[in-house]
């Protein structure tokens, strides 16, 4: 996946880029972002791994953080962890019903930078769940609702976040949502491609990513199926 965010006015410029590669139970994820204004460089490195047990999902994440600026240039790692479990339900009909929920800690272990200004990140706890909807057309297409809701807390603040997204037979995708900002967006799902772009009217930002997927769905994209 490829990510560009388009600043309004000021210098700012975020890339991003991922590759995930996997089976069914489990996957090898790995990524890189770059943000840059007039004076800094940051520069992220992920690579995480996740295993479908027969409980939940698991995963962790391992960082390597690059910071630059024309005077200096300092290194740290740190590490994220976090649960997940996905449960869908087909009734006689056409229709399903699908839950999911998780859990994650970011910053949970971390080295340390003896630089003034690079404060400790800070441990953030993200929380929440989501429902979905989903009817199957005689031709094989679908529409799905979407509703998701969870949380955020950081330096013992809890920030809310809610999101609906409504998708088309067509793999048209029109979603909004609201948590510190609130955003718009849309998508199409191509099948093996998939674009996004995204809104932020307070700010006047935007985000577009590209996404393409090789060979069969990883475990992010299996369906657990209860009676």
């Amino acid at each position: 996946m490829l990510s560009h965010y388009f600043p309004a006015e000021d210098k700012t410029k975020f890339d991003f880029f991922a590759f995930t590669s996997g089976d069914e139970d489990s996957a090898l994820a790995f990524s890189g972002e770059q943000f840059k204004d007039t004076v800094n460089t940051q520069t992220m490195w992920r690579i995480g791994y996740a295993k479908r047990l027969r409980i939940f999902d698991i995963g962790a994440t391992l960082k390597w953080l690059r910071y630059s600026t024309k005077v200096w240039k300092k290194s740290r790692f740190a590490a994220d962890i976090g649960i997940a479990k996905q449960i869908t339900k087909k009734s006689e009909t056409n229709r399903s019903l699908g839950l999911s929920y998780g859990l994650s800690i970011a910053n949970v272990v971390q080295t340390t930078v003896s630089i003034q200004g690079l404060e400790k990140m800070p441990l953030i706890i993200r929380g929440g769940f989501a429902v979905s909807t989903n009817e199957i057309a005689k031709a094989g297409y679908n529409d799905n609702l979407l509703i998701e809701t969870g949380f955020a807390i950081r330096d013992s603040i809890v920030n809310p976040a809610v999101g609906i997204q409504y998708t088309l037979p067509q793999g048209l995708s029109f979603r909004f949502g609201q948590s510190t900002k609130f955003s718009v967006g849309a998508g199409w799902d191509l099948g093996e491609m998939k674009i996004n772009y995204a809104y932020i009217p307070m700010t006047k930002h935007s985000v577009i990513d590209f996404a393409y997927s090789f060979g069969p769905g990883t475990i992010g994209q299996k369906e657990n199926y209860t009676n």
